[in-house]
């Protein structure tokens, strides 16, 4: 085999906990900004937020291809479970995000 699976698997974690990573700590950024008892303090925090939202927003795919790539090809019973809960988490909040612009929302 021309790549360990060792280190396939590697990339995989890195990549699923980067997107993991950079969407909750956004999703955090816009909750601690809508608590707060400034408009303008929130609409500057909001503007601050916009590029690291639209990289959270690109890794979400990848995030989510990687645990289930990760769960799929781990011979940890435990890491299977959370890569694969991660995964489907993800993607949960990627089909809220898109019922929510495209005006299907609740």
């Amino acid at each position: 085999m021309l790549v360990d699976m060792k280190i396939v698997q590697l990339v995989l974690r890195v990549l699923m906990w980067i997107a993991v990573g950079s969407k909750l700590t956004t999703m955090a950024g816009v909750a601690a900004a809508r608590r707060s008892p400034d408009a303008d303090g929130e609409e500057i925090a909001l503007l601050l937020l916009a590029v690291p939202a639209e990289i959270a927003a690109r890794l979400e795919g990848v995030g989510i291809a990687a645990g289930a790539l990760l769960a799929m090809t781990s011979d940890d019973w435990d890491e299977k479970v959370l890569a694969g809960g991660l995964s489907a988490g993800m993607s949960v909040l990627v089909l809220d995000r898109l019922m929510n612009e495209y005006g299907h929302g609740y």
